[in-house]
């Protein structure tokens, strides 16, 4: 996947499984995050990307992101199972698949604190997980 599809699946789903390994060994937890620059131009494959999420100070993975250990960041677009039978119905020896779209973000993670980046960042999130979603709305 090209730099410019990996931010628009982040873009358009931004649900991630956060994952951390530090002192306590792997945590895992579910959070929202947005691309800190959302309409910037990739430049080339290996592009940094920044994103901006929350989880509350309560969660335990949250010493983790504070020790800034290195973190994935597990973004999932479209899925389905995809039958053997649908593209090779005479071959029985095919198995079957998923067809996924998924992007994988490694890094360490940067707390914000305070100041005017960082309630810009969490009004942006609160701004954007406020918003009914298509199926609230009816229109799954």
């Amino acid at each position: 996947m090209d730099s410019a599809a990996a931010r628009e699946l982040i873009a358009r789903y931004g649900r991630a499984s956060i994952i951390s390994s530090g002192e306590a060994g792997l945590r895992a937890t579910y959070g929202f995050c947005l691309l800190d620059q959302p309409g910037h131009a990739a430049q080339d494959e290996l592009e940094s990307f920044t994103v901006v999420g929350h989880i509350a100070r309560g969660d335990p993975q949250a010493k983790d992101l504070l020790a800034g250990v290195p973190t994935l960041l597990l973004f999932e677009g479209p899925h389905g199972y995809v039958s053997a039978s649908w593209y090779a119905p005479d071959l029985t020896e095919v198995p079957s698949t998923w067809d996924y779209t998924a992007v994988h973000l490694y890094g360490a993670p940067v707390v914000l604190q305070g100041g005017r980046r960082d309630s810009t960042s969490c009004g942006a999130l609160s701004s954007t997980m406020s918003r009914p979603s298509k199926r609230e709305r009816g229109s799954a």
